[in-house]
């Protein structure tokens, strides 16, 4: 689950033990979607994320409509970082 907010992104990680996690826009480097076959079949995709301080690309998988997620997350980092 995620939560785009003016200045960050908010979500939550994990199954057993959910991890509640913010990412300021402006710390964001890069963003990458990624869409396997079964993905595309079902309209899904993932997005990943990289961020200074995190040791593994930030991914927020299986999203609906992954295309319009991918621009609104490009289009809040734009604005944090102009």
């Amino acid at each position: 689950r995620y939560i785009f907010f003016s200045e960050h992104l908010e979500y939550y990680d994990g199954f057993w033990t959910i991890q509640r996690k913010d990412i300021r826009y402006r710390n964001i480097t890069q963003i990458d979607l990624h869409r396997s076959m079964i993905q595309r079949i079902y309209g899904l995709g993932t997005l990943r994320m990289t961020v200074p301080g995190y040791a593994n690309a930030i991914a927020l998988t299986d999203l609906k409509d992954p295309e319009r997620v991918f621009h609104q997350l490009q289009q809040c980092v734009n604005r944090a970082t102009e």
